[in-house]
């Protein structure tokens, strides 16, 4: 009896440790992820500019009197407004589940690397070198693994909350991202992972994001766009 239970506790502790560990990212995985999440979501600057177009207010001042009170007041509430725009924390809530790619797009992209040379060509402009990524992003394989919002680090001007906790502010939101696991080829030196990024309800795309290591440096190469709307 005191040989199972310790057996019992020895399985479970081994089980959380190894809960705990494969959420823990290498370094391959991290600067992948950091590049994809930069690709995917894009500059700030494109997010603020949008941003800055303001609901139009009841009634226009007069544009041919350009130092009348009415367009001075005018012209103080829209620079009032581009300032909270410009310095407004922008965010992307992160999912923290580990996306997957549907049986039909995974139907799709095996027809493609493996028979239709012409759409491959349109896909990847002809290069099959990321074949064995390829292959491998779409084993599909069910995984518990999830994303840690807090280990991201992008370039631009976001800051990032977990799905399971964000602000309700959908002004300064500009979507949720979606990773999947990275799929290697064999010696480790490229890499493929699939993006989902919704910023509407009629607004967001899906894609695969292709990654070459080179002098030790991750670098993107190229999408393969999945869906768009």
């Amino acid at each position: 009896m005191n040989k199972l239970l310790v057996a019992i506790l020895a399985l479970t502790i081994y089980s959380c440790q190894t809960s705990v560990d494969r959420n823990k990212l290498d370094q391959d995985s991290q600067e992948i992820y950091n590049l994809a999440l930069d690709n995917t979501t894009g500059s700030d600057t494109i997010v603020r500019y949008h941003l800055r177009i303001p609901p139009l207010p009841p009634q226009l001042p007069n544009t041919a009197k350009y130092d009348s009170d009415e367009r001075l007041q005018f012209n103080k509430w829209q620079d009032s407004l581009k300032q909270i725009l410009d310095t407004a924390e922008l965010f992307v809530v992160v999912n923290h589940k580990i996306d997957t790619l549907s049986n039909s797009d995974i139907e799709s992209i095996r027809e493609t690397i493996s028979t239709n040379k012409n759409n491959l060509e349109y896909k990847m402009n002809g290069d099959t070198s990321f074949n064995e990524a390829i292959r491998e992003l779409c084993n599909n394989r069910l995984t518990f693994d999830t994303i840690d919002a807090t280990k991201l680090r992008t370039k631009f001007n976001y800051r990032f909350y977990s799905d399971r906790a964000f602000p309700q502010d959908k002004v300064r939101q500009i979507g949720t991202i979606s990773f999947s696991k990275i799929a290697f080829s064999n010696n480790r030196s490229k890499a493929a992972v699939y993006t989902s990024f919704i910023c509407g309800n009629l607004c967001g795309s899906g894609q695969i994001l292709f990654f070459e290591k080179a002098n030790g440096v991750w670098k993107y190469i190229r999408t393969w766009d999945m869906w768009v709307s």
